[in-house]
């Protein structure tokens, strides 16, 4: 297969009149230009299908293998190559069930629907940075092992988030690191030298940077303490999630975040609680121990508190480049190479160039996401997704 007639966004540069040779599922070669060819872009752009490592789906759809293949497939064709599922809001008691039949169910569709694995994002929360985890689904190492958590994925486990100052959570940081998996700090009121000791330990990511966390004012040294998002904006050793909605995170501090860290240094993410859909307003989530509803286009709790976005990745980027003031290859980046990098999955996905996955987002030339065009280039079917050139 050739797609032609593209702007084909590779890591350094657009191509325009571009296109791919694609053979065996596999981006076989990059055209710097061609003007024929099997599908038509229609001059719109071409980039690498985005990773997304931080989605929930729902409870229903964890249980049940052809839901959850078709969430799979949904997410897909929106133009988002790789994700994590994080499971929902649970009670600690039942995280162990839950983890199971998740696992369960991701044995049954394989590991070529597009899901690269689980993201533990609780239950190893903060009480004081909890956000919109409910008390009886956080707990830490010590009262409830790690051993039994990672077993109950079933070897789908891939990234955790850990607030390091709870009772053993810098030993399950260094824990985690041992076993190869990734891992995050965040949901965490956490002082400097806990941060630092969480850094030296291993963990890589901050968890959805500037939500749930705080900026203390007038201590000492100078007029800021030391916080998990500063940190992040800090140190080059920590890639900083966002959530770019406009909601969760102003656009003045996704602008502040992208001159301090660079498209390298930022993984977007949607954080959506319903596993990367669409959703519409007034949709109600119920996850067994909290009712969510989207209410402006977020998730919100019954006190009106954030719980959640309804981006899709393709949705994600755009905002990123209206807000970061930057272009598409450095959305690109943020939402692709950069995420892949941090997974250790770049061999295989985050860019257009030869060897990779022929995984594709689509999006036309005032940067709206093309899903038909997604679907095509990524054969998989679903109606849902943004469509044509008019976005939500």
């Amino acid at each position: 297969m050739r797609i032609w007639n593209a702007q084909v966004v590779t890591r350094e540069r657009v191509l325009p009149g571009g296109g791919v040779d694609v053979v065996d599922g596999r981006i076989a070669r990059v055209l710097e230009s061609c003007d024929s060819g099997d599908i038509d872009l229609e001059g719109c752009y071409l980039l690498p299908g985005l990773i997304d490592i931080h989605t929930h789906p729902t409870r229903e759809d964890g249980v049940d293998p052809a839901r959850l293949a078709a969430l799979c497939d949904e997410v897909r064709s929106q133009g988002t190559a790789g994700f994590l599922f994080a499971p929902a809001n649970a009670p600690v008691a039942e995280t162990l069930d839950r983890l199971h039949a998740l696992s369960a169910s991701l044995d049954a569709i394989g590991p070529d629907r597009g899901c690269l694995g689980i993201h533990l994002e609780g239950p190893y929360v903060a009480p004081a940075a909890r956000g919109g985890f409910e008390p009886e689904a956080i707990t830490d190492p010590e009262a409830f092992p790690l051993a039994p958590l990672l077993e109950a994925c079933g070897g789908w486990a891939r990234y955790l988030n850990i607030s390091p100052e709870i009772p053993g959570g810098i030993e399950a940081i260094r824990e985690c690191r041992r076993r190869g998996l990734r891992v995050s700090m965040g949901h965490s009121a956490a002082e400097r030298d806990t941060l630092l000791a969480a850094l030296d330990a291993g963990v890589c990511t901050v968890c959805h940077t500037f939500n749930t966390g705080s900026i203390m004012r007038y201590k000492e040294p100078g007029v800021l303490d030391v916080t998990v998002d500063l940190m992040g904006l800090a140190s080059d050793r920590l890639v900083c999630e966002l959530i770019c909605d406009g909601t969760h995170v102003d656009p003045v501090l996704v602008r502040l975040l992208y001159r301090a860290k660079g498209a390298d240094g930022i993984a977007l993410i949607t954080d959506s609680i319903l596993g990367g859909r669409i959703a519409e307003e007034g949709t109600a989530i119920d996850t067994g121990l909290v009712r969510f509803h989207i209410a402006d286009g977020v998730g919100r709790n019954e006190a009106g508190g954030l719980v959640g976005s309804t981006l899709t990745m393709a949705r994600a980027a755009c905002n990123f480049m209206a807000f970061a003031g930057c272009g598409p290859v450095d959305a690109a980046r943020a939402a692709a190479l950069t995420p892949a990098r941090v997974l250790g999955v770049d061999d295989d996905y985050g860019s257009v160039e030869a060897g990779r996955r022929a995984l594709f987002c689509v999006l036309d030339c005032s940067y709206q996401p093309r899903a038909d065009l997604g679907r095509r280039l990524n054969g998989v079917g679903g109606t849902g997704g943004e469509g044509g050139s008019h976005g939500f």
